[in-house]
């Protein structure tokens, strides 16, 4: 917040309906922008808003005073001929805007040629509507280049320096005794690695022992601070990088193949370098006690979640009797730990998942739905177990830290699920303010039914964006009033600072105050959400492209929105979000009000794919 209460820094956050929220990452909650001051900025860009009253008192929107720090400074889009006029579309659909631009007579192009323009500004930062053209990528985007064009749309850095590379060529493939003497040798313990099947990377190895009374809990994660150091060219790459980013084929790492998916990578039977949380928890999944120390592992199994949920639906393998203890502890300290989550009322959103198949040449063959297999949430409850012991030590040392924040909704997504519940016969008085209990009364109450996974998008929808911060601490979402990410240094650039923060506590050195560390959680929070938006996007195109072969096929669907073009519509069996347009004929039998509301069951028939764009259409069996 600027010293003048009415104006605020944050980030836009753009709608493809042409309004914009901006993004505060101190308390404030998210301010509307409407469409007149939004056409003046792009998505992304970090603002200086002038914060307005309406005339209903608790209600403010945002003018935009300048433009503090561009998101964005090229663009890709086609251009069409307009009385003589270049118009340029940008193929992103949250920017809205149409520019024009001037392109050298000698180069030949079609309105499906993508053009890579840069953005021209005035002096505070706002659009100038004429871009200054860069160059032809293309003529027609197809599902291998468009991942290509993602990938420069927004900006992602997929090679590496030669700085770089020569850095990864000082690392030893061995690790010296001297080093290993410095540590805590736990290699004779059998620890496994538990990951997907399509899994590289191998962050963290877990291993559980069930003595008198208690459980004793070890999550080993890679030690990968002891490689990448401060301000080497490795470190000032994965800090802008900020995240691995995952599309369906292939992952842009944060780190070289080197690290990520060797040295740093906890692959079995080979020596490893770590930093060890042993959790002590009694008989009720309480945590008694918690210590750190840096570490030296060598797994004894590369196990998958399918192995093993086989081994815990079957109680048969062929591992080491050593390993099926530590699976079998695993899964009874698991359930402890499970109980201890619900009490706390940490919500439970996230227990379907879409399982994709693909063919050959990359496109979608498949789209299910599947349970969350128990063995995932072993894993998952280690790791938030990892991640709790180290967020509330380092609170409790008053030690500068990276915590991941995520805020309580805001009071008008509140009101907007409230007015859901009550469609579930819940008294309007029900959850006396309190979100958490109102989020969670309706996931149970619909877990069973043909809406489930309706409201579980509904709950979804009404969560606040998560972040990371230097000084809030609290999760919403787990009900914890400490987290951290710690887990996964080798894919997140929070978790490798919270290492180096972590290490330096147990060697007793000090890191000063966390001025230092606002910016980074600024960057990486904008790293995280870019990666996000990118994958998103390129799962709309494989979607829509599965699809395209389905044309007059019919679905089931639920009403998520109504518009003024007609109604939005989610189809779960295939996870995707599509559209009814309104007609003259629809609007008598269909639209009115007393017809149609959110979560209506519908019968839908579809019509039309637009590759272009990546929408969906349906219209009303």
């Amino acid at each position: 917040m600027n010293k003048d209460t009415h104006l605020i820094e944050g980030r836009i956050s753009a709608n493809r309906r042409g309004f914009a929220f901006l993004l505060s990452e101190g308390r404030e909650p998210d301010i509307f922008v409407p469409e007149r001051e939004a056409r003046k900025v792009l998505h992304g860009d970090l603002v200086l808003l002038k914060r307005i009253r309406r005339k209903k008192k608790d209600k403010y929107f945002g003018k935009i005073i300048k433009v503090i720090e561009p998101g964005k400074r090229k663009i890709l889009g086609r251009v069409s001929k307009n009385g003589g006029i270049n118009i340029f579309e940008p193929i992103q659909d949250i920017i809205t805007n149409y520019f024009s631009v001037r392109i050298p007579e000698h180069l030949n192009f079609t309105t499906s040629s993508i053009i890579e323009c840069e953005i021209q500004r005035d002096s505070d930062g706002f659009l100038i509507n004429s871009l200054k053209f860069l160059s032809i990528l293309q003529e027609k985007a197809n599902r291998t280049n468009f991942v290509d064009l993602t990938i420069r749309n927004y900006e992602l850095p997929d090679s590496w320096s030669e700085d770089v590379i020569q850095e990864t060529k000082l690392f030893k493939e061995t690790i010296s005794p001297e080093v290993i003497s410095t540590r805590k040798d736990m290699r004779a313990y059998p620890f496994v690695t538990i990951d997907g099947e399509d899994a590289k990377d191998y962050d963290d190895a877990i291993l559980v022992e069930k003595n008198d009374g208690y459980f004793d809990l070890y999550v080993a994660i890679a030690d990968v601070a002891e490689f990448v150091k401060p301000n080497t060219r490795i470190d000032e790459e994965a800090m802008y990088r900020g995240t691995s980013v995952y599309f369906s084929s292939f992952v842009l790492p944060m780190l070289p193949e080197t690290l990520s998916n060797n040295l740093c990578s906890l692959k079995p039977n080979v020596d490893r370098l770590v930093i060890i949380v042993h959790c002590k928890l009694d008989l009720d999944g309480n945590l008694v006690s918690k210590e750190f120390y840096e570490g030296v592992i060598c797994s004894k199994a590369r196990l998958t979640y399918e192995q093993v949920q086989r081994f815990y639906d079957s109680n048969e393998s062929s591992l080491s009797v050593q390993t099926l203890d530590n699976l079998r502890f695993q899964r009874k300290l698991y359930k402890l730990l499970l109980e201890k989550r619900k009490a706390r009322f940490a919500l439970a959103i996230d227990n379907v998942e879409a399982n994709y198949t693909f063919n050959d040449s990359g496109g979608l063959s498949s789209i299910n739905h599947q349970e969350k297999k128990e063995s995932q949430g072993v894993v998952e409850e280690c790791m938030i177990c990892a991640n709790i012991a180290v967020a509330t030590f380092l609170k409790k040392e008053k030690q500068t830290a990276i915590f991941r924040h995520h805020p309580e909704p805001e009071s008008d997504k509140l009101l907007q699920l409230n007015q859901e519940a009550l469609k579930l016969s819940f008294r309007e008085d029900a959850f006396a303010g309190n979100a958490r209990k109102l989020c969670n009364m309706i996931l149970e109450k619909t877990y069973d039914s043909e809406k489930r996974h309706y409201y579980s998008l509904m709950v979804k929808r009404t969560q606040s964006l998560a972040f990371y911060s230097a000084s809030e601490s609290n999760h919403f979402g787990l009900s914890l009033d400490s987290y951290t990410h710690f887990t996964s240094p080798i894919r997140r650039y929070c978790d490798l600072i919270v290492h180096r923060i972590l290490k330096a506590r147990i060697s007793g050195d000090e890191l000063g105050n966390e001025s230092w560390l606002a910016p980074i959680c600024s960057m990486i929070s904008r790293s995280e959400r870019r990666a996000e938006e990118a994958t998103r996007e390129e799962m709309q195109y494989l979607k829509a492209e599965f699809l395209s072969t389905k044309i007059g096929e019919e679905f089931e669907g639920f009403v998520t929105n109504l518009t003024d073009d007609g109604i939005v519509v989610q189809v779960f069996s295939h996870m995707v979000e599509g559209f009814v347009l309104r007609s003259k004929k629809q609007k008598s039998k269909y639209m009115s009000s007393s017809h149609l509301e959110t979560g209506t069951y519908l019968r839908l028939v579809l019509t039309e794919v637009d590759m272009r764009m990546r929408k969906i259409f349906f219209k009303l069996k």
